[in-house]
């Protein structure tokens, strides 16, 4: 599941009118499939 940056912003927003401080991330390396592991887990498979 990936929220939209849209809702990781305003779940952000909530938490910190709550005094919670929070940040979101932003993801890098999903456009050549780099991201959460996926290119190693391509490359075992080969």
């Amino acid at each position: 599941f990936h929220a939209t940056r849209k809702s990781a912003i305003a779940f952000q927003k909530k938490l910190e009118s709550l005094g919670v401080h929070a940040t979101v991330r932003r993801t890098l390396g999903s456009d050549i499939e780099a991201a959460c592991g996926q290119l190693r887990h391509d490359a075992e498979q080969s």
